[in-house]
């Protein structure tokens, strides 16, 4: 299932396929100390071959599941990426994932790209839930959590372990019905 979804003029979702893994790649290595507190998954993929492998594997759960990890293109240059985890098929749920180079932050990029990844999520994809955890102090995300109108659900305590330390996730959710009612 290939995958392009233009946002607006300057910005759109696509694919990520497994050419992308050099592009990709620089983007996480010239980004990794400010988004790997966040994606643990990124100290794990130290050369263009570890991508290669992740992204076979991101293909490979779209091809099971319709779940999608989706590049973030900003004047068609490669920014970051808007993602599912987890995909629970059976209770119609999913988490959503994202991150995005410093380059583009402060711009509504993400904001924009996740609104976007909801709409396909409920919409195209059927999905009943979608459920989103940040760290307590990750301060853009939870603004973005905000502006979305993401219901705060819950704390899971010592959910990640960062470094030495255990941190808390909070959890938020959407339901189809808010999301595609307009009540959020």
């Amino acid at each position: 299932m290939s995958c392009f979804h233009k946002i607006d003029d300057e910005l759109h979702l696509r694919q990520i396929e497994l050419d992308d893994a050099e592009r990709l790649f620089a983007v996480i290595d010239t980004n990794r100390k400010a988004i790997s507190p966040w994606m643990r998954w990124t100290c794990q993929v130290l050369d263009v071959d570890a991508m290669r492998d992740m992204i076979g594997q991101w293909l490979k759960q779209t091809a099971e599941t319709g779940c999608m990890s989706l590049g973030i293109e900003l004047d068609g240059k490669l920014v970051g990426a808007v993602f599912h985890l987890r995909p629970d098929m059976v209770n119609s749920q999913v988490e959503v994932g994202y991150w995005l180079a410093e380059s583009a932050r402060g711009r509504g990029v993400a904001t924009r790209a996740v609104r976007s990844l909801l709409d396909i999520t409920f919409d195209k994809l059927g999905f009943n839930r979608v459920n989103i955890r940040i760290a307590p102090t990750n301060e853009p995300s939870l603004a973005l959590a905000a502006r979305l109108g993401l219901v705060r659900e819950g704390v899971t305590r010592q959910a990640w372990k960062v470094g030495d330390q255990y941190i808390d996730a909070i959890e938020f959710g959407v339901l189809a019905e808010e999301w595609k009612g307009g009540a959020l």
